[in-house]
């Protein structure tokens, strides 16, 4: 019953934050959010949670939200284009997932 309940508040959330989306953009393109994907994960990632096990927590989460916002704000500060942003974005997430993997080993 919880699993369920947890998949029905996720599909309940995700539409919501469809629907805000598109409200912001007064469009719906299903491109619009390409990136969005690779900074979640990346966010989550940065703020400890382990891809190899559940182990993490909201407020590091949100830190790791903070971080990527940070990251994406000072490379559109320095007028860095959209691959390279999203190349560099990739490679704070590997570097993540190394010191996850190498915490993990101990």
């Amino acid at each position: 019953p919880y699993r369920i309940a947890a998949f029905v508040m996720m599909g309940l959330l995700c539409g919501l934050g469809a629907i805000m989306f598109t409200s912001r953009l007064s469009l719906a393109d299903p491109n619009e959010a390409v990136g969005l994907a690779l900074a979640a994960i990346a966010a989550a990632v940065i703020g400890g949670t382990s891809l190899l096990g559940g182990r993490g927590s909201v407020v590091q989460t949100f830190l790791g939200v903070l971080v990527i916002a940070l990251l994406q704000t000072g490379l559109a500060t320095l007028g860095t284009p959209e691959p390279l942003k999203r190349m560099i974005t990739g490679g704070v997430l590997v570097l993540a997932v190394v010191i996850d993997v190498f915490k993990n080993r101990r």
